[in-house]
C-alpha cells in the first residue's frame, strides 16, 4: 500500500485541494472496493458453493459474512456519496473552512457505522483458513474453476486477491482519515469529529488484529482436538469485544477469554469425544 495518497501531486497545491483530494480518495476507493466485493461474491463465492466443489463446512467458511459487509458497505458508499452530492459546489472550494460541513458529516457516518465494521472481524480471524482452501493441488475440479473465472491468470483478478481486499480496506481507513485531517483546522468541531472517527475506527482494526491472533492460538489446538476425539460436538465461540478474563465453560472444554460485553461469534464447530 502506497503510504503518500498525495506522491505525484503537484508541490504547490493549495491545503484547499489538498482536502479536496483527499475527501475523493475516500469516495473513490469506496466504489472500486464495493464493486469488489460484489465481483468476489458474483464471480467467485457464491457459484464455488452452488457447484459443490467444497464440502459445506469449507464453502461457508469462504463466504463466511462476506454477503453481510457487502449490504453494510453498499450502504456506507451510498451514505458517503449522499453528503458529496449535497455538496454540489465543493469543486470550487478555495478555503478549508469551506469544507466544515462535508468533513463533519463524514466523521458523524463513520462514528455512526463504526460498530457495524466489526463485522470484518470474523472475516479476517478465517482468511488464512479461506486461503489454504485454495490450494489446488488435490482438487482438479476447484483447479478448473478457478481458472475459468479468471482465464488469464491475472493475480489482480484471482480469488486470493480479491479475499484479501476486505483486510486491506478496513486497515486503510486510518489512513485515509489521518490525511484528510492534515488539511483541516484543528480547532474546529470538524476536526474533532474526524478524530474522534479516526480512534472509534483504530479501536476497530487493532480489535481485529487480536481476534486474528486469538483464531491463530486457538485454531491449532481445537483441530488437533478433533483428531484425537471426534464423536462429540463442540463449538469454539470468539468474543466480539475484550477487557479483562472470563472463563467460558462448554459441554467438554473450558476456555479462557478476554471479558467484556460481548456478542458471540460461532468461528469452529467440531466434533469430538468426552474428555475425562
Amino acid at each position: 500500500m502506497n503510504g503518500n495518497l498525495f506522491e505525484n501531486a503537484p508541490l504547490s497545491m493549495k491545503p484547499s485541494e489538498k482536502l479536496r483530494k483527499s475527501i475523493l480518495e475516500l469516495i473513490n476507493t469506496e466504489i472500486t472496493y464495493t464493486k469488489n466485493l460484489k465481483i468476489l461474491q458474483e464471480r467467485y463465492l457464491i457459484p464455488l458453493k452452488e457447484e459443490n466443489l467444497l464440502t459445506s463446512d469449507e464453502a461457508d467458511l469462504l463466504v463466511k459474512n462476506i454477503r453481510d459487509i457487502y449490504m453494510f458497505q453498499k450502504t456506507f458508499l451510498e451514505k458517503l456519496q449522499e453528503i458529496k452530492n449535497n455538496e454540489k459546489k465543493m469543486d470550487a472550494f478555495e478555503d478549508v473552512k469551506q469544507f466544515q460541513n462535508i468533513i463533519y458529516l463524514i466523521g458523524k457516518l463513520f462514528l455512526e457505522f463504526c460498530d457495524k465494521f466489526r463485522l470484518y472481524s470474523t472475516f479476517c480471524s478465517c482468511h488464512s483458513r479461506a486461503v489454504k482452501l485454495l490450494q489446488v493441488n488435490t482438487n482438479e475440479a476447484l483447479k478448473a474453476f478457478l481458472i475459468a473465472r479468471n482465464p488469464k491468470q491475472q493475480h489482480t483478478a484471482s480469488l486470493e486477491s480479491y479475499l484479501i481486499t476486505p483486510i486491506q480496506r478496513i486497515l486503510r481507513y486510518p489512513l485515509l482519515i489521518k490525511t484528510m485531517m492534515k488539511y483541516m483546522l484543528k480547532d474546529s468541531e470538524e476536526y474533532l469529529c474526524m478524530n474522534n472517527a479516526l480512534i472509534s475506527i483504530e479501536k476497530v482494526a487493532n480489535y481485529i488484529n487480536e481476534m486474528q491472533r486469538i483464531n491463530e492460538t486457538f485454531t491449532p489446538l481445537f483441530q488437533d482436538l478433533a483428531k484425537r476425539c471426534p464423536y462429540v460436538e463442540v463449538c469454539f465461540y470468539l468474543t466480539l469485544l475484550i477487557c479483562l478474563n472470563v472463563l467460558f465453560i462448554f459441554k467438554n472444554i473450558c476456555l479462557k477469554c478476554p471479558k467484556c460485553n460481548f456478542e458471540l461469534s460461532e468461528i469452529s464447530y467440531i466434533k469430538c469425544s468426552p474428555l475425562n
